[in-house]
């Protein structure tokens, strides 16, 4: 028995159809497992979306023609914004920006190749998973590129389940901005950190400061991707670079001669905050990361840890057991225990 079902979402008109639990569903649960209705490698991102009345339709119609007949229902029954699609006065689509373009755009998922394309694959199901930037699941290709959904909080029955589309970061402003993607107006976000439920007191706090949180996220983020590596390097390493800064009188963290402590700190407070915020998908996953990292550098201990351990056990509630070959996209470090 499906988890899921695909229904309308009534009471938020700037959505069409989401997706909602039929009984409820842990964390750690794998919601949706699906292979891509379809798979475009894209070289030249440029070309494909150059504008907002050009694109590759011809890659995209070719497509659609490889699909069986239930497979192009599926996809044509995708929403889009009619608005962005230029015709005629008969009606008639006219230039490249074509409905089926228009569809891919908005219901696709991005995966970075090695070799620098990108693989833009478009989801049945997925692809009916709408935004909260409190979300209660998290998006991933799995193997073979399949689209994954898997719950990161329990979700109750009747509840909708949704993704993060944007960075966690971002202010609601600035969210806000950043979903007027439709000619005709915004995709309104109704969770708690954009909408605020005055009549619910722990709702209305949590919008009230929430913001403020955010911002703290970003300026964590910034200080500390300064120092997580960018290749794989022991904390050993790491931490006689640390020194090796403070030896030649260059200041790191306002010149401390610990400096590995301080990251550490930040890191935990970073975690701390996503936790407050009701953040749990692969960004929380990396934050634990890098309390591991520090952690080692800060202490120079590269046996299990607990931190390591909480590490490991929320890389499996949100990839499975197979957790660290997808932990490898998110962070270039994970030692070996």
């Amino acid at each position: 028995m499906s988890s899921y079902t695909v229904r309308a979402v009534a009471e938020n008109g700037s959505k069409a159809n989401g997706l909602y639990a039929t009984r409820n569903i842990k964390a750690g649960e794998a919601i949706i497992e699906e292979d891509p209705l379809l798979s475009l490698r894209i070289t030249n991102p440029s070309t494909f979306f150059p504008s907002e009345h050009d694109g590759d339709s011809t890659l995209v119609q070719s497509a659609i023609d490889g699909l069986n007949t239930q497979e192009r229902n599926d996809f044509l029954a995708l929403c889009y914004d009619e608005s962005r699609v230029t015709s005629d006065a008969s009606g008639r689509i006219t230039g490249g920006w074509t409905a089926n373009l228009e569809r891919v755009f908005t219901n696709r998922f991005d995966h970075h190749n090695e070799d620098g394309s990108i693989q833009i694959s478009v989801f049945k199901d997925c692809a009916r998973a709408n935004n909260s930037c409190v979300p209660n699941a998290y998006f991933y290709f799995g193997d073979e590129k399949q689209g994954i959904i898997r719950a990161v909080t329990n979700i109750e029955r009747d509840e909708e389940i949704t993704i993060d589309y944007l960075v966690n970061w971002m202010t609601r402003s600035e969210r806000a901005k950043a979903m007027i993607w439709t000619r005709s107006g915004v995709v309104r976000c109704d969770c708690k950190a954009c909408t605020d439920y005055t009549e619910d007191p722990a709702k209305h706090a949590y919008y009230e400061t929430s913001d403020a949180r955010r911002k703290e996220l970003e300026k964590l983020r910034i200080l500390l991707q300064k120092y997580y590596p960018s290749e794989e390097k022991s904390s050993w390493k790491f931490r006689d670079l640390c020194d090796a800064i403070e030896k030649r009188g260059e200041t790191l963290l306002g010149g401390t001669s610990r400096p590995q402590k301080l990251l550490l700190e930040a890191a935990e407070k970073y975690v701390e905050i996503m936790e407050y915020e009701a953040i749990y998908d692969e960004r929380y996953l990396q934050g634990l990361l890098m309390v591991v990292y520090f952690d080692d550098a800060a202490t120079g201990r590269l046996e299990c840890t607990p931190a390591r351990d909480r590490a490991a056990q929320y890389g499996k509630l949100i990839y499975g057991e197979g957790w660290g070959r997808f932990v490898k996209v998110y962070t270039p470090y994970w030692p070996e225990s």
